[in-house]
């Protein structure tokens, strides 16, 4: 394994230094239409389901969620920010994936915009599916 390139920040960490950590999360939530706003991720953190990684300089951070099912664990790397990527992912790949096992996972999966699938494949990622989205009229307009 390479040196670290991310490490896992604590509840209570992440909770203090929210404000650091809430724009980069925003960034993403806007750009990737997430279901839960940066609070609801603070949450999820606090309650310990789902888990902040930060680069040791601070300009990248990531989100998992562990998610068990009735046939398999696996770890969700629920989104990725930063700047630097290139630098850094594939230590935490390899730090994702010691963490994902060391929780019983069998499997780790990432969603990201459909730019991602040229980086994915050096890190043994393969797209399986393509996900997509259209809206929905709740009988309110548009």
């Amino acid at each position: 394994m390479t040196a670290p390139t991310i490490r896992q920040i604590p509840a209570a960490e992440a909770l203090r230094d929210w404000d650091m950590y809430e724009r980069q999360i925003m960034r993403v939530v806007e750009r990737a239409d997430s279901p839960h706003m940066p609070d609801d991720i603070l949450t999820c953190i606090q309650q310990g389901s789902m888990q902040l990684w930060r680069t040791p300089s601070g300009d990248g951070i990531g989100v998992t969620e562990l998610q068990t099912f009735p046939r398999y664990k696996r770890l969700l790397l629920y989104m990725v920010a930063g700047e630097n990527a290139r630098d850094w992912l594939t230590g935490a790949d390899q730090q994702l994936e010691a963490f994902a096992q060391s929780h019983g996972c069998t499997r780790m999966v990432f969603y990201g915009r459909p730019g991602w699938t040229k980086w994915c494949p050096a890190f043994g990622y393969e797209p399986t599916l393509v996900m997509m989205v259209k809206a929905v009229s709740n009988g309110r307009g548009r």
